[in-house]
């Protein structure tokens, strides 16, 4: 885990941050249900790994901010819905209403009783982050700005954003419209996994609409090695806010700062903590954290990096090693599904909400065999029975399924796919 480390340049801006550890049990429910605003420009970040879930680094990450133009993320994640319910389609001529047009800038000018192509009006959100066509978006899914917000705020807390709350579609000034570091993770994580055919839009650089030509807002993109995406946002009380897909050496992470106090200074800030975060997780740093280990611990790491075993037996051989090392064998269940990708997925969500207790746990999906149908049970392991009565404490306040599991009932070997992956 990398540490969580308060930046010189930050501090003379302005006052440090307090680190804010996750908050659990009562004390969520409360701040969850004041629906207080949230403060101007409190400075959060988080990076998580996209394959494992792994929290790679946290700072403030559950503090409610504002999202500004981040908010644009959720309005295309339901664009990009529509299009695969087959209710939205990229060539559909999109209708503007005068409420549209009437966005504040950044904007494209569209004029009322004009239309514009629902692809067009993608790309305008991705990299000018137009507000009046993301507004016609809304409005061509939703019927209203208003009823499209409150879907957008239902598809939050379906996909485990728990602070979160949207009032419009495109992040224009709300006290009420608030998220999270760690709830912007989620979404970049949802927006790659569920619509890997439509993630080439935040790779996009460069946009035409008329005689214009506007760039992506996205300076890191082609000029940081590895980016693809994903969006920046700003509003005076948000301060500059940023998500960031990156693909590097094999591996991919998702990264979020919010409450920059210029786009240079966000920008930069991203930077350090990805410079960071790649130089602990490349392979030559994690063979020479391991090269002085014994030789059970050598095959367990070995088996954990890989997460590829060839068999059951060797799957066996590596939970037991890993169990060896940790000596802890209680685990939390957090739902069995049809589908072994939705397992993964709940996991990972699981796992964003209580990164401090699950640190040392292991995602570890395992195959159930029914007369009528194969389940696939998504469990958490490697914990001791104090922490997994804590994690469940803490989801089932965030509306999580969550089932304290024992170590009889943990043994079971994992199905032979290669379904465990390492958290911390």
């Amino acid at each position: 885990m990398i540490s969580k480390l308060l930046h010189r340049d930050r501090h003379r801006k302005g006052p440090a941050s307090v680190l804010v550890r996750i908050i659990s049990g009562l004390g969520v429910a409360i701040l969850m249900g004041s629906g207080a605003p949230a403060s101007a420009r409190q400075y959060a970040s988080i990076i998580v790994d996209a394959d494992s879930g792994a929290v790679l680094h946290s700072e403030n990450a559950e503090l409610r901010n504002r999202p500004a133009s981040l908010t644009k993320m959720m309005t295309l994640y339901l664009a990009f819905e529509a299009i695969r319910n087959g209710r939205l389609s990229l060539d559909q001529q999109l209708p503007v209403s005068r409420h549209a047009a009437d966005q504040s800038p950044t904007k494209l000018y569209l004029k009322p009783g004009g239309t514009i192509r629902a692809e067009d009006a993608i790309l305008a959100a991705v990299t000018k982050s137009a507000n009046d066509a993301t507004t016609v978006l809304a409005e061509a899914i939703g019927g209203t700005e208003t009823a499209f917000a409150r879907k957008m705020t239902e598809k939050a807390s379906a996909l485990g954003m728990m602070r979160t709350q949207f009032r419009n579609s495109t992040g224009l000034p709300n006290d009420q419209q608030v998220t999270t570091a760690r709830d912007m993770a989620i979404l970049a994580q949802a927006l790659y996994s569920h619509f890997p055919e439509r993630s080439h839009y935040f790779a996009t650089t460069k946009f035409r609409w008329g005689k214009n030509s506007y760039n992506n807002h996205n300076r890191l993109l082609g000029t940081y090695r590895g980016v693809d995406g994903i969006k920046t946002g700003y509003t005076n009380a948000s301060g500059f806010n940023l998500v960031t897909s990156v693909r590097r050496d094999g591996r991919h992470v998702y990264a979020v700062v919010l409450g920059g106090q210029t786009s240079y200074t966000r920008d930069q800030q991203m930077r350090k903590l990805l410079d960071r975060t790649f130089a602990k997780i490349t392979p030559d740093a994690y063979a020479a954290e391991i090269r002085e280990e014994t030789p059970v611990k050598r095959r367990a790491a070995k088996a954990l990096a890989l997460k590829r075993p060839s068999n059951k037996a060797d799957v066996a051989a590596s939970a037991m090693a890993a169990n060896s090392v940790k000596s802890v064998h209680w685990a939390v269940q957090v739902g069995t599904f049809q589908k072994k990708s939705r397992a993964h997925e709940r996991a990972r969500q699981a796992a964003l909400v209580a990164p401090s207790l699950l640190k040392p746990a292991m995602v570890s999906i395992q195959k159930v065999d029914k007369p009528s149908k194969t389940l696939y049970r998504a469990l958490l392991i490697g914990l001791t029975e104090k922490s997994a009565r804590r994690t469940c404490q803490i989801l089932a306040s965030r509306k999580f399924q969550c089932l304290p599991v024992p170590p009889s009932q943990t043994l079971a070997t994992p199905d032979a796919a290669g379904n465990e992956a390492p958290f911390g």
